[in-house]
């Protein structure tokens, strides 16, 4: 199956990125990778569905940049969300083009806080902390049968998720900028009310 990508489609997709603060692209490239990573974990066993807590995604983060000392994590210090990858299968003849591979995808904030924290270099910030990124992704049967899904992700549905993970993770850093200018309070319904 080759993915034809349309003009509108195209648009969409560049407007989408374009319209992104870049202080979210470190955790859209952490999360990517964490889907590949948990890709390759569901290749290997009969699970359907992978989980990283907040300190397995905070190490991914670290190792693509995250530190106090980013400017990009001063404008979002987003620490510790967590990832539930979950893959459906199913027939070929289901699966379309492009967004029919993300089926769901949310930002859950239940476990969210908002706490002061002091770095080594001395900076002090309050960081935005915990939450979960849900995703699903369907794949095709053959996909699954051939067990070259990974492969699938790099070549066709990467740019579809990371569309996703900017839009869930923007809706976040506008409620976080919200609650830092006091129009907003802290209640996390609000921003789970706006990513779902």
């Amino acid at each position: 199956m080759k993915l034809i990508i349309t003009q509108k489609q195209s648009i969409r997709l560049i407007k989408e990125a374009l319209g992104v603060p870049k202080s979210i692209d470190l955790w859209v490239d952490t999360f990517s990778s964490l889907i590949k990573d948990g890709l390759l974990m569901l290749l290997s066993s009969e699970d359907q569905e992978v989980f990283f807590d907040g300190d397995e995604v905070q190490n991914k983060a670290v190792s693509f940049g995250w530190n106090s000392s980013n400017e990009n994590f001063k404008s979002f210090p987003l620490a510790e969300p967590n990832l539930n990858l979950t893959l459906n299968i199913v027939p070929d003849s289901q699966i379309q083009k492009g967004d029919d591979y993300i089926q769901n995808a949310s930002f859950n904030t239940e476990d969210m806080d908002i706490r002061e924290a002091t770095f080594d270099d001395g900076l002090t910030t309050t960081l935005f902390i915990g939450g979960t990124i849900n995703i699903e992704i369907s794949i095709p049967q053959s996909s699954y049968d051939n067990g070259d899904f990974v492969e699938l992700y790099d070549k066709e549905i990467k740019p579809y998720a990371e569309a996703v993970l900017f839009h869930e993770l923007t809706h976040v850093l506008e409620f976080y900028n919200r609650i830092l200018s006091g129009s907003a309070s802290l209640d996390f319904e609000q921003v789970t009310n706006l990513t779902q």
